[in-house]
């Protein structure tokens, strides 16, 4: 069969993707997570040196550091971390990349902070596309609901802690996914108004509007969470002192 001219052209592409500095960083903390987290014991006996042995002993590990070689040293796979529905490294980006990049985590407080950072990307993306004119319905509606899916997971996690226990790391949680929202909620309201004076008949702007209305109620739930978590937890605490502390943490949500 003869290869498609285009599909050729495009692998061709690929081999040009190079890393920055920053996404070289990552990369390297990736897998010095990884590394830490499966560090063999000592008392572990030395393996066959037949691949096949090695395979049935640390199989699994193996398999996952391996993808993590496959997807983390490419410049493909870090090429799309800026994608956005639509580009053709977008599915990379959701499919591979990011769910490996989730599964090296294996705190719970550290999948609530990683959800609630993917709940924020899927706003970042929305953000750019709106900004471009290209937040169309179908890419409006597939990132409301990757955003709902994923403030949900951030809460259950948090929820998680506060029955293990660990009320500190559930308000954390909960105060991080809640700053995240915010910051971003006024940010597409900003955006809202910018497209209502400068583009009013852009399909971008009923799409913003429609996903702003979907996080303004995230918002609203996750404060509501929040704030009955500390009523429970440490109702002498000032208002001046909460209040100190969320700003904060809207401060480090904006600038991360």
């Amino acid at each position: 069969m003869r290869p498609n001219p285009n599909t050729t052209a495009y692998l061709k592409s690929l081999k040009t993707l190079t890393m920055d500095e920053r996404t070289k960083g990552r990369m390297r903390d990736a897998i010095d997570a990884y590394a830490d987290l499966h560090t063999m014991p000592a008392s572990v006996p030395t393996p066959s040196p037949y691949f096949s042995n090695v395979f049935l002993q640390y199989g699994s590990r193996a398999v996952a550091f391996v993808l993590v070689l496959l997807v983390t040293g490419t410049g493909a796979a870090y090429a799309a971390e800026g994608s956005v529905p639509g580009s053709p490294l977008y599915p990379i980006k959701v499919s591979v990349v990011e769910p490996v990049q989730g599964s090296l985590i294996s705190s719970t407080q550290g999948r609530a902070a990683w959800h609630a950072r993917l709940a924020t990307r899927r706003l970042e993306e929305a953000t750019t596309l709106a900004t471009k004119h290209k937040l169309d319905a179908a890419a409006q509606v597939y990132l409301e609901e990757q955003f709902k899916a994923q403030v949900r997971s951030s809460t259950e996690a948090a929820e998680a802690l506060a029955l293990a226990g660990e009320t500190d790391a559930s308000l954390d949680a909960h105060s991080d996914l809640e700053a995240r929202v915010t910051a971003h909620a006024e940010l597409l309201s900003l955006l809202s108004t910018h497209l209502e004076v400068t583009t009013p008949e852009d399909e971008s702007l009923e799409g913003t509007r429609a996903l702003l209305a979907v996080v303004r109620d995230s918002q609203e739930e996750v404060t509501t969470s929040r704030l009955a978590l500390e009523s429970e937890s440490e109702p002498d605490v000032s208002v001046s002192v909460i209040a100190l502390a969320r700003a904060e943490a809207t401060t480090r949500a904006i600038s991360s």
